[in-house]
């Protein structure tokens, strides 16, 4: 297994834990998301690792509709 196909198993597998999770544990991660917890998580684990992960939002954060002027 060389290094690429080590990461992509490595993320497949942090995002079934994740799913994996209630509900309530989600949002924690969520809640952290952009603290120094999570640069710390990303400078001990690689940003390679973390990259993938911030395609696991909920349904409705992911579909945000910008509208008025700030929008444009």
């Amino acid at each position: 297994m060389d290094e690429q196909e080590f990461i992509k198993k490595f993320q497949s597998d942090i995002r079934e834990r994740f799913l994996s999770l209630t509900d309530e544990e989600k949002d924690i991660v969520r809640q952290n998301t952009g603290t120094s917890y999570t640069r710390v998580l990303t400078k001990i684990f690689g940003a390679e690792f973390i990259s993938g992960l911030g395609k696991l939002r909920p349904a409705q954060e992911s579909v945000s509709i910008k509208r008025g002027l700030a929008a444009r």
